[in-house]
Formats: structure tokens, C-alpha cells, sequence
């Protein structure tokens, strides 16, 4: 058994494993035909590769590897992305998916990678190789009339060429954002295939800059009444609070031709932007709380190397000093990472799971110590929460 790079003779069943694995509602023969094109795209395409694992002679299953460069508190870092695990149904319950999810997390250390990151078909799958929790996503379904208006204005629906603007609207707002990522080629190949102009609303501000950007689509109800439409926000990305206010202001206008907008976003505080928090279902949850979106948990990350993870958080002029004695299950083995000062460090003991959560500022060091799922004194915990000051990751980006 060996894992290698993807070649022209593999694409044909390597096209076929993947679209039994992901595109099994679609008819094969055009699956295998866009897959094995997306084979012959990713050879021209930088920090992009495929790789197979070869087992008895033949393709058994493979994966695809991206570089994305991540803004981790302001500082740029390298973070590979997993994504397209897929096993022949022949070669299950033989290991292949732990021989290439492991040979992924080694090859990214070779790499020099501070973390990974993927989306899983099966978080419990990945928790035992130390991925942890990333950052949830919420969809809220609302009345567009809920949207609180200000000013209509500065808002470019389906112009042409707003494709191209999108790139640089979001490598613009991934400078200021912890945990996002700039645009890589791979990304910037599939959007371009998958969103039109058709689909993007552009904002601009007073002096005509671009500050934002919309992917929208339209839903219709042919069930009950087909003259009602859905209004659905895949991606707000804003780089101004104007820019955000006069999108609501937009969809808020909206509001005779489409009284409902389902909205996703990874902002919690979301339901600020409306006039009624509650969603169109109108529940409530015992006793008095209204129900306002569903939420959900996708991406998850693994740090790879947590001293310089650590060394790129600023520590300057600390007297206290920390040892995070971080356990990985994955290979059975500890590594121990400093931060401020080492002379007599408090140590932290945490997996590594939590340990990325924590760092990626999913989650603070307090809450962890209130779940037992770090073992520290309390105070330490508040202590290094106050002296973080991490903040909770965005991630838009699509692999």
C-alpha cells in the first residue's frame, strides 16, 4: 500500500470512487465526466494536489490537499486544508481512510503547517486523529420586514464583472479577521464555476469603493403558493458597518416581492440587525425564549506546531510564563509549548483537540476548565484568558 500524487491513468477510477462517495444523486457518468475535468483543472492550479492511495495494484481511495495562507491574530500562517476523503466501497473497513487521513496530517507537518483544517462528513471520525471544534454557523429564517431599515443606497445588483471584484472584497477583509483566508487559486477556480454574476450583490461606499459583497439566490414555494418567494444570503461579506447597514436597508426593501430571507452567517450576535428577533416559525422554547435560527458545527482544526502557534501571539514584557503540556491520542505522545516567561511556568495540561479550540479562540480557557476539559488551576485559566485575548474565528473559505 502506498499513498502518491495523483496521474492521468488513476483519474477515470479515482473520478468514479469520489462520485459514489459524494455524487451518488447524480447520474455517474456525468459525475465521473466533471470530476475527472477537475482532475485535469487542479494540474494547473498552485498549492493544490490530489493524492491516492494505491492498495493490490489499484486506486483504493484519495484526498485532496490545499495551502491556504490564514490570519491567525494578524499575522499570516500557513494552514492546509483536507477535503474529497473517498474510499472505494470494495477496499471499506480496511483502513484506507486513517492510512490517508494520516499520512494528510504528516505530510502537512513536512510541509512546515502550523494547523490544519477540514469539514467533516463525521465529526466524531476526526475528534480521535485531535481535530477540535471550530466556530458554528447560523441560519436564520426571517421575515425580510424584520430587517431594520436605514438607507437604501450604494447597492449594485447582478452588475457585470462583480465576480471579479469579490476576490479582492474578501482578501481585503481577511487582513482584519482572525481566522480567515486569503483566496487561494483552487478557491478562486470553483467560485468562479460555481457563482455568476447573476448572484452577487456589490456595496460600495460614498467615494464609489467596493466594501462588500453578497452571493444570493432566489427559492420559490411551488407547493403552496408559487408566487412567494425566498430570498437566501449565502455569504455577506462586509469590510464597513455601512456597507452591512445598507444591505439590511436592501433586503428590508425587498419585502413585497419576498417576505422571507433565510440569512447564514457565522455572526452570533446576528438577530441585533432585526426588529424582531424571532424567526417565521413564530416557537418558542419553554419558557419564553423565541426560537430565532438553527445552528450547526462544521469546520474543525488541529494545530500542528503549537510553539510557534504560541510564539506568534504577542508575549512581549511577560513575567508570568506558561507550559502547555499538550496530549495528542493520535500518536500517543506530548509536546510541551511555552508562552511569556519560562523561568518556573504554571503548567496547562490539555489535548489537543481542546488546545486548538482554545487557540483558534473558539472557546475560553475559563469555560474549558468549567467542563474539566483542561487541568489547571481556575485562576490560571482566567488569567491566560485575560492575557490571550483571543478572539472567535471567521472561515468562509470553501475546499
Amino acid at each position: 500500500m502506498q499513498i502518491r500524487k495523483i496521474q492521468k491513468k488513476d483519474y477515470e477510477k479515482a473520478a468514479y470512487i469520489k462520485s459514489i462517495s459524494f455524487y451518488a444523486d447524480e447520474k455517474l457518468s456525468e459525475s465521473i465526466e466533471n470530476i475527472i475535468q477537475s482532475f485535469k483543472d487542479i494540474e494547473k492550479i498552485k498549492d493544490c494536489d490530489v493524492f491516492v492511495c494505491e492498495c493490490d495494484g489499484g486506486i483504493a481511495g484519495l484526498i485532496t490537499v490545499n495551502k491556504f495562507s490564514m490570519n491567525f491574530y494578524g499575522k499570516f500562517t500557513d494552514i492546509y486544508a483536507l477535503s474529497g476523503v473517498s474510499v472505494d466501497t470494495a477496499y471499506r473497513g480496511r483502513g484506507i481512510a486513517d492510512k490517508l487521513i494520516c499520512f494528510f496530517l504528516d505530510y502537512s507537518e513536512e510541509q512546515n503547517a502550523d494547523m490544519v483544517m477540514l469539514y467533516p462528513f463525521r465529526p466524531s471520525f476526526y475528534k480521535k486523529y485531535g481535530f477540535g471544534w471550530g466556530i458554528e454557523k447560523y441560519e436564520y429564517t426571517i421575515n425580510t420586514a424584520h430587517c431594520k431599515f436605514y438607507e437604501n443606497k450604494n447597492i449594485y445588483p447582478f452588475a457585470k464583472g462583480s465576480v471579479e471584484h469579490s476576490r479582492n472584497i474578501q482578501n481585503e477583509y481577511a487582513k482584519t479577521h482572525h481566522g480567515m483566508c486569503l483566496v487561494n487559486d483552487y478557491e478562486w477556480h470553483n467560485f468562479k464555476n460555481d457563482v455568476s454574476d447573476d448572484n452577487i450583490v456589490l456595496i460600495k461606499d460614498d467615494e464609489g469603493k467596493y466594501i462588500g459583497y453578497a452571493i444570493i439566490e432566489f427559492e420559490k414555494d411551488p407547493q403552496y403558493n408559487p408566487y412567494d418567494q425566498t430570498i437566501l444570503v449565502q455569504r455577506l461579506v462586509t469590510l464597513t458597518p455601512d456597507g452591512h447597514k445598507w444591505f439590511l436597508s436592501y433586503i428590508h426593501c425587498l419585502k413585497d416581492q419576498f417576505q422571507t430571507a433565510k440569512v447564514y452567517t457565522y455572526d452570533k450576535y446576528f438577530y441585533y440587525n432585526l426588529n424582531n428577533a424571532g424567526s417565521i416559525y413564530d416557537a418558542v422554547i419553554p419558557s419564553g425564549y423565541h426560537h430565532i435560527c438553527r445552528c450547526g458545527l462544521g469546520i474543525m482544526y488541529k494545530a500542528i506546531n503549537a510553539q510557534r502557534l504560541l510564539t506568534l501571539l504577542d508575549n512581549k514584557d511577560m513575567k508570568t510564563g506558561y507550559c502547555f503540556i499538550i496530549w495528542d491520542k493520535y500518536n500517543n505522545s506530548y509536546t510541551k509549548a511555552y508562552f511569556g516567561a519560562k523561568e518556573e511556568p504554571q503548567e496547562i495540561n490539555i489535548n489537543i483537540e481542546d488546545f486548538t479550540s482554545f487557540i483558534m479562540g473558539c472557546i475560553p480557557a475559563e469555560q474549558l476548565h468549567a467542563l474539566g476539559l483542561i487541568n489547571c488551576e481556575k485562576n490560571t485559566a482566567v488569567e491566560i484568558d485575560t492575557i490571550f485575548r483571543l478572539k472567535q474565528p471567521i472561515c468562509i473559505s470553501t475546499f
